[in-house]
Order: C-alpha cells, then sequence, then structure tokens
C-alpha cells in the first residue's frame, strides 16, 4: 500500500558515552509524518559531518568509507519499502526497519507457521474441513518435529534455510526411520509444501525449495474382491457377532 509521504535522513546524536568529539550516527525514517530513528552503529565527528548532504564531508578515506555504509543502508530502507509496496502491505516507518534489520523474517519459522496453519485448520472442522484432513496436517507437524530435533538438534527453523537439500533430506527420514511407504513419505511432505508455498505467496520466500524435487506418485493398482471373496468376510462378519 503506498503511502502519502516518504522521508530519510542521517543525523548526528551526542550519546553519554560517545568519546570526546564524536557523535553516534542515526538514521531517521519517516512515513505519513511518523518517524522512527535507529542507530547506525557508526560515529562520526561533528567537524567532518555535513548537515545538508546528511554524509560525512572530506574526500579522506575514511570518510568515503562511512558514506558507502550509508549509501548501502539508504539502499536497503527504498528496497524494503519496495517490497512492502509490491506485496500489498502497510509501508510504516516499523516495517521498513524490521526488514531492514532481518526482524521480520526471524519472525517467518516454519513450526510456528505450521502450527498456526493447523490451529486454524481444527476450528474449521465441520465447517468445511474434515477432522481426517486436520489429522494428516498434525500427524506431519509431529514427524516434522521429531526430524528437526533428531536431524539437526533444534525445535524451530527459519523459512529461509529451507532447500531441495532439506526436502531430500526429510523425504529419505520418512522413507528409512518412519518407514513410510513412497506415497505416504511424499503426502507428509505434500502438507509441510502446503505452509511453504503459503510463504512464497506472501512474498516471505523467493524461491520455492520444492521446484526441483521429484514428488511422482507411484500408481496404486487396484483390486477388486470376488464375489466368493466378499460372501467370505461377510460369513466371518456373522460368525464374530454370533460369538460376542
Amino acid at each position: 500500500m503506498l503511502e502519502k509521504s516518504f522521508g530519510m535522513l542521517f543525523y548526528l546524536r551526542k550519546q553519554r558515552h560517545a568519546d570526546k568529539g564524536t557523535m553516534y550516527i542515526y538514521l531517521r525514517i519517516t512515513v505519513d509524518g511518523l518517524s522512527r530513528d535507529v542507530s547506525v552503529k557508526r560515529t562520526w565527528s561533528a567537524a567532518r559531518w555535513s548537515a545538508g548532504a546528511n554524509r560525512a564531508s572530506g574526500s579522506k578515506e575514511d570518510a568515503k568509507e562511512l558514506n558507502h555504509y550509508l549509501d548501502v543502508l539508504q539502499s536497503k530502507a527504498y528496497d524494503a519499502r519496495k517490497q512492502l509496496i509490491e506485496s500489498g502491505r502497510v509501508v510504516t516507518a516499523i516495517s521498513i526497519m524490521d526488514i531492514m534489520s532481518g526482524a521480520e523474517q526471524r519472525k517467518r519459522e516454519l513450526m510456528s507457521l505450521f502450527k498456526s496453519h493447523n490451529d486454524d485448520m481444527k476450528a474449521m472442522i465441520g465447517k468445511g474441513v474434515a477432522k481426517g484432513t486436520w489429522t494428516n496436517f498434525n500427524t506431519t507437524y509431529r514427524h516434522l518435529s521429531v526430524f528437526l530435533y533428531s536431524q539437526y538438534n533444534v525445535r524451530e527453523i527459519n523459512i529461509l534455510a529451507l532447500d531441495l537439500e532439506f526436502v531430500k533430506k526429510l523425504y529419505h527420514w520418512f522413507r528409512t526411520v518412519k518407514k513410510l511407504g513412497h506415497n505416504s513419505a511424499l503426502k507428509n511432505i505434500a502438507n509441510m509444501k502446503k505452509i511453504v508455498i503459503a510463504c512464497v505467496d506472501n512474498g516471505w520466500l523467493k524461491n520455492d525449495p520444492f521446484a526441483k524435487f521429484d514428488e511422482t506418485r507411484e500408481e496404486v493398482q487396484t483390486v477388486f474382491l470376488v464375489k466368493e471373496e466378499i460372501q467370505a468376510i461377510a460369513d466371518k462378519e456373522i460368525t464374530n457377532n454370533r460369538l460376542c
């Protein structure tokens, strides 16, 4: 969502513990009149700072290095603003800085997103969602939790860490450790894929880690019972009922 006004500047701010003669450099982003300030973790001399240019003054190497660093930060701010606009999200100073710092991406963790999906699905049981469908997704969630801890010794993983190698390793684990058949392993992976594709659709992931993973399932041959076999099953059920 496009904002009405957008501004950005670097400025110096005096701090108690700064070295004598130096000041901390801050970045201020203003969107629709609301500002957010953050330290860029650098200090500089006020005597060598151009307030008009919002940059270090002079042609010395240290000034050039600092200005290059500030240029990179400015570029990241504009890129973050572009991401928000392209994804249709509200542009604020906070949302821009969250993207720049990586705080937004750190919130995107697979198990947390998976649990949220399953909780939403559970609330819809009987309202368009079958209980069996929720059970299947919940089973995959539990399997994935065990996989992460046994293979990586973690309880959570950021979606940015997902790649083709991760998917292949998960498939192998389903087949060898859980001893699932090919189609059952792919079914569980498909459940996880739904969460990941939602991240791609939301713009949180640039690439689909499943893109080059072969999800072709084995054809299942349907075996039909003959009349005699059906009758034998019926006779067995009648006998069992009499014994009860």
